[in-house]
């Protein structure tokens, strides 16, 4: 049991992400987020979604990393390295929290992770992903302006149609990049 939330959409990234960095996230998107003895970071635990008990001692099967929204992260690149989407698992939770690690940690401007993970770049990424809870009033759009995360819940208008319940998202969309100083 759990609750179901269908993900459209896609953020993309510029420049794309190299061949590592697909690797990489795919493998994240693909294993189970436990706290462990290598850290947050680490991708290549044993068994079934890296769940098993080598090369390193899990501390919690249950609990992620301190530093992580949940235990599964469903954001996966695309083949071609030029966006991030769902990867269609089922029941992803913490998904906005989880969007804005993956900016902070690994594909934004200066990633958390690059002293752990030299392969990484900087990248600038924006796009919308429009959410679709079990419940039908459970609507919501993720938007990414320049690696920062928003969320804007949807209302349903008589005809049973999704629209915005303001217009924020969309300015800010429109919006041009600050300048860096």
């Amino acid at each position: 049991m759990g609750y179901q939330t269908e993900f459209e959409g896609r953020i993309e990234i510029e420049p794309a992400l190299n061949a590592d960095e697909i690797a990489y996230l795919t493998k994240f998107s693909e294993t189970r987020r436990m706290d462990r003895e290598n850290g947050p970071y680490f991708v290549d635990g044993d068994g079934y979604a890296g769940q098993g008990d080598g090369p390193d001692e899990v501390y919690s099967h249950n609990h992620p990393h301190l530093s992580q929204p949940g235990l599964w992260c469903k954001w996966a690149p695309t083949e071609d390295g030029t966006a991030l989407e769902w990867n269609e698992h089922e029941k992803f939770y913490e998904s906005a929290e989880w969007m804005q690690y993956l900016m902070d940690h690994f594909v934004g401007y200066i990633p958390a992770a690059k002293a752990e993970l030299p392969f990484l770049q900087g990248h600038v990424c924006n796009g919308v992903i429009s959410a679709q809870g079990k419940d039908p009033s459970d609507a919501w759009l993720l938007a990414v302006k320049d690696n920062q995360v928003f969320v804007q819940d949807l209302v349903h208008t008589t005809s049973g149609d999704p629209v915005p319940v303001a217009t924020s998202i969309n300015k800010l969309l429109a919006a041009p990049a600050p300048e860096e100083s």
